[in-house]
């Protein structure tokens, strides 16, 4: 079976399961399955199998799906059966490092040359023609905004990037849709303009959420712990790879100055976006050791440079084959520290990022509920390095309650200047 960290459960086809197993009979189920991108998976029903692994014995759930690939040794089986993953990966983990810094360079650039179309300029497609579906609430009803007025100084910029997303494919003009969604011109650094989708007003309010878990930020950092040196690799335009169904395109169209437009992408600003793109990475990434990705950060380790660029090469060989395209500029290779997730990491462990400290250092004495919000969860980003943070915001958390009329003590004074000294020190 395929080792897959991503199913909730172990499946198999039914051509696979009638052979494996003639006669059996199969028990209803009320489980309901769904591909990473949203599709629905008939389920024919589940048979009950004992499992034998290595002295190990346990029954368990198999369900079978009417069609399929190889057969997933799924979640459920992995919390009860003990695997030598060590074995799995056939890794040597020899602690010799024979690679010195130019050999080790030469390496790399010998790996972003056999990988070259991963750096190319072209606009990447996910798992070639894979798509991603959005599931609207029962009694959602279309809603239809007008475009917004667009400063006459933007107009130039936002109809040449309208012109940019369409030539690359990313949107489609249209004559019609029950959907429209606003747009709202960001002026970026460079003076170029993001035409940002202000969904909140129309589909956030009618589409369900997608409840794929998030990994936790310790449990990414356990992935890397021992690791040497550090690669992160930076996807363009991420979400943008994976192509939305046709139902979802129309229901994610935008009303611009220049007409409507039906969106092809995922883009980001939907509820779901974050869930349905950590599930595809989850999968294109899936039993690659050493390698953590949290929405689109990519970050990978080996504990020595021969181990790292082993799995350097597994991760840029799936990226490959799963039609995604690197920011080769944004790209770090065996660095020995890294900025990932607000935290600096290299072999000794994790680091307070100085930017962020900095940011809670220079903040000035909260006003309102929201610069306090915005204080406190600075802060709580950093709890594992500040010892008993709970008990000194205390006196701030008193303000947070709706209707609480807004009095900022000594107390809070005291608790805002203490938690600035933790954090500096």
């Amino acid at each position: 079976m395929q080792l897959d960290t991503g199913a909730t459960y172990s499946i198999m086809n039914l051509d696979d399961f009638e052979e494996n197993f003639p006669n059996a009979q199969l028990c209803k189920v009320k489980e309901g399955f769904h591909t990473y991108t949203g599709e629905k998976i008939e389920c024919s029903g589940s048979y009950n199998v004992h499992i034998n692994y290595n002295g190990q014995t346990v029954s368990d759930k198999l369900f079978i799906v009417d069609k399929g690939g190889p057969p997933l040794f799924g979640r459920t089986w992995l919390s009860k059966i003990k695997l030598p993953w060590h074995e799995i990966f056939n890794i040597n983990y020899s602690t010799n490092n024979t690679c010195g810094n130019s050999k080790t360079h030469m390496q790399v650039d010998q790996l972003t040359e056999k990988n070259a179309e991963l750096f190319s300029e072209r606009v990447g497609l996910l798992l070639k023609g894979q798509k991603a579906n959005l599931h609207m609430e029962v009694k959602a009803m279309p809603k239809f905004c007008k475009a917004r007025e667009v400063h006459c100084a933007l107009r130039p910029a936002g109809e040449k990037e309208l012109d940019r997303l369409e030539n690359e494919g990313i949107i489609t003009p249209i004559k019609f849709s029950e959907w429209s969604t606003p747009i709202v011109p960001i002026v970026k650094p460079d003076k170029s303009i993001r035409l940002c989708r202000d969904y909140k007003v129309t589909v956030n309010q009618a589409i369900k959420p997608d409840k794929h878990p998030m990994p936790k930020i310790e449990d990414v950092f356990a992935t890397l712990a021992g690791g040497e040196k550090f690669s992160k690799l930076d996807l363009k335009n991420a979400y943008v790879h994976l192509e939305m169904s046709d139902e979802a395109k129309c229901i994610l169209t935008i009303n611009t100055q220049k007409g409507s437009y039906q969106v092809n992408r995922l883009p980001y600003g939907i509820t779901p976006a974050t869930g349905i793109w950590q599930r595809v990475m989850e999968q294109v990434l899936q039993c690659i050791p050493g390698v953590a990705c949290i929405r689109d950060d990519m970050i990978l380790t080996g504990q020595n440079d021969e181990i790292h660029l082993q799995h350097l090469e597994q991760v840029l060989q799936r990226l490959k084959e799963n039609g995604l395209i690197l920011n080769k500029n944004k790209c770090q290779f065996l660095k020995s520290k890294v900025s990932f997730l607000g935290h600096v990491i290299d072999k000794h462990g994790l680091h307070k990022s100085l930017d962020k400290v900095d940011a809670v250092i220079n903040a000035p004495a909260p006003t309102d509920t929201t610069m306090l919000r915005s204080f406190i969860g600075l802060l709580n980003y950093y709890h594992r390095f500040l010892p008993n943070l709970s008990s000194v915001l205390y006196p701030l958390h008193q303000l947070l309650p709706k209707g609480k009329q807004w009095e900022r003590s000594s107390e809070c004074e005291n608790a805002f200047v203490k938690a600035k000294n933790m954090i500096a020190e």
